[in-house]
């Protein structure tokens, strides 16, 4: 998300803050998995749900970017 212009922000714990780079737009926060770092299938579409509900966006969103 750095990539696209969010600033991220580590937080205490496990928490990471992104703010995106709209004023107008709300900040996310995401809380690392743990004990194991890995992303699951399951965490991965979790967090694409919330992604989805704060700025709209879906996976075609970024297939753009994976070509």
């Amino acid at each position: 998300m750095k990539q696209i212009g969010f600033k991220v922000t580590e937080a205490d714990g496990s928490s990471v803050r992104f703010d995106p780079p709209a004023k107008h737009a709300r900040p996310i926060t995401f809380h690392r998995p743990h004990p194991d770092p890995t992303l699951t299938p399951s965490i991965i579409k979790w967090v694409g749900a919330r992604l989805k509900r704060c700025y709209g966006w879906t996976a075609s969103t970024f297939a753009g970017e994976m070509e």
